[in-house]
This record gives C-alpha cells, sequence and structure tokens, in this order.
C-alpha cells in the first residue's frame, strides 16, 4: 500500500531532466511547492502572450498526443497559460482528470506529460533490452527529436523505467538542456512520464582554451580558499550569476556553452566556476560540500 501511494505522488509530478527539475500544480494553485523540492523546485504565474496558439489549438494538441499514445485523458478541469519563473519557459497547462499536458505556446508541441492512469505489480519488461524497443517506440509516438542521443536506459524501480537522450551541441558535450526524459511502466510499457527540454545555446563557441579558463575562475575562487583543480570541462549551463550577484538560482533566460571550472578547498567543500567559453565572462556556479 505504501508503495502505491509513493508512485501515486511521483505520478502527480512531471519530471525536468536537468538534474531532477519538477512541475508543480494543485487545481490552479501556481505557487505551492513543497519544502524539499529547494533548489528544483519550478514556480508558475500566469502569463499573456500577444504571439500565442490560441487555447483551442493547444487543446487539440493535446487530445492528439494522449490519442496516440492510448491515455484516457477524462474531463478537462484547468486551462492556462503560464510562465515558469525558474526555467524561464512559458507554458500551456492541460490539467485532465486523466493526466497533465503542457504544450508549447509557440509551436504548439507536447513538451510534458503525466498520466495517472497506470498499473503496478506486474513487471513484463524486465530485460534492459527490450526496455530500450519500448523507449525507443514512445519516443517515436511522441515525435521526439530526431537528432537526439539516446544516453541512458535504467530500471530504477521494478515498476518503472527510466530513458534519457539528449543532444550533441558540439563534439564530446551533450547537453541536458535540449533533453527528453521518458518514464514508462514495466507492466506493459505505457507511458507514465515525459518532459522534452528545448533550450538551444545561445552560443557554442569557444574561443578560450582551458586554460585561459581556469586562470579566471581561480582568480574568482582562490581568495576563497579554493586553490585544487578537481576538473574543468566544457558544459552547456544557464547561468545563474551566483559569484558575481548572490544567486545560485535567479537564472537566466539563456543557456550557453561554458568552461565547468571545479575546485576543491581540501575540506570536503568544493566551488564550480563557469566561465563563458566565448568571452571568458563569469556566469555563476555553485559551492557543493
Amino acid at each position: 500500500m505504501c508503495k502505491q501511494l509513493l508512485l501515486a505522488t511521483v505520478i502527480v509530478i512531471v519530471f525536468f531532466v536537468v538534474g531532477t527539475q519538477v512541475t508543480v500544480a494543485n487545481n490552479g494553485d501556481l505557487t505551492r511547492i513543497p519544502k524539499k523540492l529547494e533548489s528544483n523546485e519550478r514556480a508558475f504565474v500566469p502569463a499573456n502572450l500577444a504571439n500565442a496558439i490560441s487555447q483551442e489549438t493547444a487543446t487539440i494538441k493535446a487530445k492528439d498526443i494522449l490519442s496516440t499514445l492510448g491515455i484516457k485523458s477524462g474531463q478537462l478541469d484547468t486551462l492556462q497559460l503560464v510562465r515558469d519563473t525558474v526555467n524561464q519557459q512559458d507554458l500551456w497547462q492541460l490539467r485532465y482528470k486523466g493526466a497533465w499536458v503542457d504544450v508549447n505556446p509557440y509551436d504548439g508541441k507536447v513538451v510534458g506529460i503525466s498520466n495517472k492512469d497506470f498499473a503496478i505489480g506486474q513487471h513484463a519488461i524486465t530485460d534492459a533490452s527490450e526496455a530500450e524497443k519500448v523507449a525507443k517506440k514512445l519516443y517515436n509516438q511522441l515525435k521526439a527529436p530526431s537528432d537526439y542521443q539516446l544516453i541512458s536506459v535504467t530500471n530504477e524501480d521494478s515498476d518503472y523505467w527510466s530513458a534519457l537522450w539528449e543532444k550533441e551541441v558540439v563534439p564530446g558535450v551533450l547537453s541536458g538542456y535540449e533533453s527528453v526524459k521518458i518514464v514508462f511502466s514495466s507492466d506493459n510499457g505505457r507511458l507514465r512520464l515525459y518532459h522534452w527540454f528545448n533550450k538551444a545555446p545561445n552560443s557554442t563557441q569557444v574561443t578560450l582554451t582551458q586554460e585561459q579558463a581556469i586562470n579566471i575562475a581561480s582568480s574568482t575562487v582562490g581568495p576563497r580558499g579554493f586553490k585544487d583543480i578537481v576538473e574543468a570541462k566544457l558544459n552547456v549551463i544557464q547561468p545563474n550569476y551566483y559569484w558575481t550577484e548572490g544567486g545560485p538560482y535567479s537564472k537566466a533566460d539563456y543557456t550557453t556553452l561554458a568552461w565547468t571550472v571545479k575546485f576543491s578547498n581540501g575540506q570536503n567543500k568544493n566551488a564550480l566556476v563557469w566561465v563563458d567559453a566565448q568571452d571568458g565572462s563569469i556566469l555563476g556556479g555553485d559551492q557543493t560540500l
């Protein structure tokens, strides 16, 4: 019983990939967010966009994809145009009795689904290769991007599988900001959760060398006691200006390619510094234990 309640709780949440991002809604309450989500919380405010697709078009898009997937939506409870103030994203949110759907208000593409109609207890899909076939089938039905790479198919719980795709923005660098996550039941392969995060980087130019990036980052955190270099690699990041404005979760409305330089203070505490790969400016980062 406890396990069923736990999974039911999971289903009323839409997972988002950059770490684990979460959409939270409660019958129109756009600000109710569990404390445990902390930095990964997503808050919504009503939006009024002149160039958004109509609610009728958003509804048609949502119903079409639910029909394709064989998901029974039930009655539409709420339909609202909102702004995700954490990830800086606009959405049409459709909340049916049986499923939740998020639609991009500009191009009409479905970017998120949470299906409440699921079963647990039977584990027909137990093999990773079989799960991969199911994941790819769902991916095609969802008309997800053809240029994303399948990164992983994992069985984190016996009742469901999770699959992740990411886009390679430059050779060797995959972006979680252009990614798709699918979660499906291990009993019959029914979709539980889907999210397409589509925030292409403003720039993928690399004019700064790794050594230059390390020197710039070191000048920022060295005086704070972070002197040991752990690693320095290219990543797509969403600036939060932690080191210059305090952050760390007041995110910019864009992503870009940056050198992620990690330092240690020798006392089990690390500092991350994001250095713009094109112009060398400090874009943010974080401190971690």
